[in-house]
């Protein structure tokens, strides 16, 4: 099982329908990791800073 998201990682978009419009853009994690629509969704998220530049 991979470690959570934490606030002040960097990260890049995949699989996800914006992804192809950040290509390559780096993002700072600004939240904990936080699970959103329940137990059965299973989707987890973090807050994005949008304040890092680019690859």
């Amino acid at each position: 099982m991979a470690d959570k998201l934490k606030a002040g990682d960097l990260v890049v978009m995949e699989d996800c329908c914006e992804a192809p419009r950040y290509k390559n853009r780096v993002w700072r994690v600004a939240s904990d990791a936080f699970d959103v629509g329940g137990p059965s969704v299973g989707a987890e998220v973090v807050i994005l800073d949008g304040r890092v530049s680019a690859k």
